[in-house]
């Protein structure tokens, strides 16, 4: 897979994969990939830093894993884990309250604290039990490609009433939809939560869940977007997902302003990580500066047999150097953005590896806030069909061709059922 690099020269942050809308093919280019590259670094400038004080600190495989190994479910190692926690950070002098996250799963057990003094992290730094411990980081939503050219015509789009169904051209493109309502599996949104009402999804609320201190329900509207494309019902209204009917789980990591954290992502992981099944799909349209705390925790959770699919970036340039999408691992994919003539979006990242497949993204009709919908661009949509179709594949993706203009010069194969 690949990750994207974007400058941060004040402020690093994991950013939401969040573009708008490019309709044209590789004849028709009116902006150059380097104008988008360059628009996009100086917006950056304007978003997220290092979180003063704040820490994710991971720890070694040890007895305490080991105890932990054959023990099922979220709540329950949550509860083991918790006090092994809490021991550690009264002999590193902190208080309890300054405990974030607890992460409890397989492969990424460790926590997040925050405003730490100098002196307690280096107690904490010297106990053996401790692997790492990284800098804990902002995340803000990206600014999508119509916050940067505002006055282009495909920047025009209104959200749509929801009257009759449509099937829109990436769900064609990759198959068409395939009714998944009575199926046991599961698609997990790590994003800005979901709109738990929406008529047009079938939103499993008993697992939802938030890690910034609301209820799962999206006030944002980019998870809610994500959600209908994997798995929009297919009941003659709004429009119908890949794997239509699907239960979606709202992991909620994203405020709605589209902020939160390293840590707050690496949570959402952890919670997936055991409450979901082998043969469940996790939609990751996110992504930032390269960091291994990410990458680890998602090749943990790709090792569980569990189903990851990935945004390349939106930056127009190589993915290797962002996470999660420069990750390689066991059910891992990294998806770049076309659009409905072929061809690779202008802003698309690439770089082979880490993508593994370019899949529709580009003027993408979904769900919306508040029972609507709404056409947004970028490689988030395009991570959404991948999502679905590893739904519907049951993680054996086809190829339909190879997408056109790829930077890289190795077209990345097109997704389908």
């Amino acid at each position: 897979m690949k990750n994207l690099t974007l400058k941060y020269p004040h402020l690093i942050s994991i950013a939401i994969l969040f573009s708008c809308l490019i309709a044209c093919d590789e004849e028709d280019h009116t902006i150059k990939k380097t104008e988008v590259r360059e628009a996009a670094e100086i917006t950056l400038e304007k978003h997220g830093d290092i979180i003063s004080g704040s820490y994710i600190v991971t720890l070694k495989q040890g007895s305490a894993q080991s105890n932990m190994r054959t023990m099922k479910g979220y709540a329950n190692r949550q509860a083991v884990a918790k006090p092994l926690m809490h021991e550690m950070i009264k002999r590193a002098g902190l208080q309890l309250n300054q405990l974030e996250n607890v992460y409890s799963a397989a492969g990424m057990m460790g926590f997040s604290i925050n405003n730490v003094a100098s002196s307690n992290l280096a107690r904490l730094k010297r106990m053996p039990e401790v692997e790492s411990i990284t800098p804990n980081r902002v995340i803000a939503l990206l600014p999508s490609y119509c916050d940067l050219y505002p006055w282009m015509d495909a920047c025009s789009s209104e959200a749509h009433a929801n009257s009759g169904q449509t099937i829109p051209w990436g769900v064609t493109w990759v198959g068409g939809p395939t009714d998944m309502s009575n199926s046991s599996k599961k698609a997990f949104v790590i994003d800005t939560g979901i709109d738990l009402d929406h008529p047009d999804l079938n939103l499993n609320t008993s697992l939802s869940v938030s890690f910034v201190g609301s209820n799962g329900n999206d006030g944002n509207g980019h998870g809610t977007h994500l959600a209908g494309t994997i798995g929009a019902i297919d009941n003659n209204i709004g429009v119908v997902g890949v794997a239509a009917g699907i239960q979606l789980v709202a992991v909620q990591v994203l405020n709605n302003q589209g902020s939160g954290s390293y840590a707050g992502v690496i949570a959402g992981i952890d919670y997936v990580a055991q409450t979901g099944e082998p043969g469940d799909v996790v939609n990751l349209s996110l992504g930032g500066p390269a960091n291994n705390s990410i990458d680890n925790a998602v090749i943990a959770l790709g090792a569980s047999g569990i189903y990851i699919s990935i945004a390349a970036g939106n930056a127009a340039q190589n993915a290797n150097n962002v996470s999660p999408a420069r990750v390689n691992g066991a059910n891992i994919f990294t998806v770049s953005n076309m659009n409905n003539k072929g061809w690779l979006a202008n802003t698309s990242n690439y770089g082979n590896p880490p993508i593994d497949y370019a899949a529709p993204g580009t003027n993408i009709l979904s769900t919306w806030l508040n029972g609507g919908y709404n056409t947004l661009s970028g490689s988030s949509m395009a991570a959404a069909h991948v999502s679905g179709l590893l739904l519907v594949t049951n993680g054996n993706i086809q190829i339909n061709g190879y997408a056109n203009g790829d930077p890289d010069g190795t077209p990345d194969p097109i997704a389908h059922q």
